[in-house]
């Protein structure tokens, strides 16, 4: 087996050292109709949305250089690659993932705990991502763009928060946390919290963010890449492209 053939392959595996890092993994077989909209199909179009927009000139220059498409090296999968896989698979108490086909939505394999909560770090910024984009029926103007690629391409935290302001109906940190958790609900995540911070309830409890498992975030994938949600197309490509390196997602 290459790596061409698991470039087909991508996976959620969620781990908790000193903090979480959260890849995504999915056995991805398109329908022929989406073969021909990526198939060939070189940067330019890639990136652009359908109202022509190029998202590589959105979020600025240390955006930019990131929003690359990785491709397959075609390097075969040894023994140290085995054994680094069996490594990972075998600690269960650090590490949950779950194989989801993404065309019929099924579950393949999942490791013991997949539904164990974990801290979320930067993850919960796809939900925030997502509930705003659900909320403007996938419309957003530059500015929002710009900060939707600020925030998941770059991971920055003032984007996120910003974002999940206008998530909500009076721009208050609170009335974002309620609207993003309205929509993670809406969708079926029963367990995640998407929101970053803390959510004040009327009775003066309070809810912590940025809860997150591997299996409900396994669901998630699935309905963005199956456009379940508005706007969904738009953040899946700017989450399948996204480079950031090997410690963040």
């Amino acid at each position: 087996m290459n790596q061409a053939t698991l470039g087909g392959l991508r996976g959620i595996v969620t781990k908790t050292m000193a903090s979480l890092m959260v890849a995504s993994m999915a056995v991805l077989f398109p329908h022929a109709s989406r073969c021909e909209e990526q198939i060939g199909a070189n940067d330019k179009d890639y990136f652009t949305l359908d109202d022509r927009t190029d998202l590589r000139y959105l979020g600025g220059k240390s955006a930019t250089r990131l929003l690359t498409r990785i491709k397959g090296k075609g390097q075969k999968f040894g023994a140290q690659q085995r054994k680094r896989y069996c490594k990972l698979k075998e600690n269960s108490e650090q590490i949950q993932w779950v194989l989801n086909d993404l065309e019929s939505g099924e579950i393949i394999s999942k490791s013991a705990d997949a539904e164990k909560l974990f801290f979320g770090a930067s993850v919960s910024k796809l939900f925030v991502a997502a509930a705003l984009l659900n909320k403007q029926k996938g419309e957003l103007n530059k500015a929002q763009l710009n900060q939707l690629v600020k925030m998941i391409v770059v991971s920055n935290n003032r984007a996120w928060k910003e974002l999940q302001r206008q998530t909500g109906n009076d721009g208050s940190d609170d009335s974002g946390r309620a609207a993003v958790d309205k929509f993670v609900q809406q969708m079926g995540y029963a367990d995640i919290k998407g929101f970053q911070g803390w959510m004040k309830n009327k009775d003066g409890t309070r809810i912590h963010g940025n809860e997150l498992n591997a299996l409900q975030l396994s669901n998630f994938l699935y309905d963005t890449y199956k456009r379940n949600y508005e706007g969904a197309e738009v953040l899946w490509k700017i989450m399948h492209a996204t480079r950031t390196g090997r410690n963040k997602i």
